[in-house]
């Protein structure tokens, strides 16, 4: 199948899967909910406990987000496509 983007869960805003094998969580820094957290604790324990299970974990920022989308989502597909062929 193609890959499949959904909706995340605590503080992953995005999980994206190919196949069974290594996802990618991605989080948003500089979002609103990322300011009434600890963003290093939540990330330290969201990163710990998902590479552990294999998934790769990434934290992208907003402003960068916005200023180089096509370059992001370039890289985050070679990702995928590199990791779960």
């Amino acid at each position: 199948a193609g890959i499949k983007v959904k909706t995340g869960f605590g503080k992953f805003d995005i999980t994206i899967q190919k196949s069974s094998k290594h996802p990618i969580a991605i989080i948003f820094e500089g979002t609103i909910d990322n300011y009434s957290n600890s963003l290093i604790d939540d990330y330290h324990y969201y990163y710990r406990q998902y590479v552990n299970r294999g998934w790769d974990i990434k934290i992208i920022n907003t402003y960068d987000l916005i200023n180089n989308y096509d370059q992001i989502l370039k890289n985050i597909i070679s990702d995928i496509e590199g990791k779960n062929k």
